[in-house]
């Protein structure tokens, strides 16, 4: 039976205990009909919220199935004797929620991905660093447009 069908009987069933609330006169009987209409209004709402949870989902598919990457291939970057840094520039990358930006690091590699930004997601991969990093002391900031990635150098002091 689908969702429907079940919101249609027990919507069904809700309107008939309705009808015998009202014809009912004792109050044992008012009470179990009292119950048994708050059990079915309980579990209409919750399969009505199931719907639109599924709903919902397969909206969310249907977008993420529509997106395409870019690689990006403009930053900048610098480095001081702890960190190298790199900026990247993405417009109003701030209006994003924490869950669609991911940064990952290895000793030689360094992952950044924006999911469901402008319609796109966007990525920047570099495999291979020039020297090994600290992956655990390296970090990504989310500035007013910008992206900071500052990978902590495994020796200190050593030019990239």
């Amino acid at each position: 039976m689908t969702s429907d069908s079940l919101i249609e009987n027990l919507s069904a069933d809700l309107q008939e205990f309705e009808l015998l609330m009202q014809t009912a006169t004792r109050p044992n009987v008012k009470d179990f009909l009292h119950n048994k209409l708050s059990e079915i209004k309980v579990n209409i709402e919750k399969l009505e919220k199931a719907k639109l949870a599924s709903q919902t989902q397969t909206d969310e598919v249907a977008v993420k199935s529509t997106l395409y990457t870019t690689k990006i291939s403009q930053y900048g970057w610098d480095e001081s004797s702890k960190f190298v840094r790199l900026y990247v520039t993405i417009p109003q990358i701030e209006n994003l929620r924490e869950d669609q930006i991911s940064c990952e690091f290895t000793s030689t590699s360094v992952k950044f991905i924006a999911q469901n930004h402008l319609n796109k997601n966007h990525l920047l991969q570099i495999v291979g660093l020039a020297y090994s990093i600290v992956p655990k002391e390296s970090t990504c900031k989310i500035k007013s447009g910008n992206v900071v990635i500052s990978m902590k150098k495994d020796k200190e002091g050593r030019t990239w």
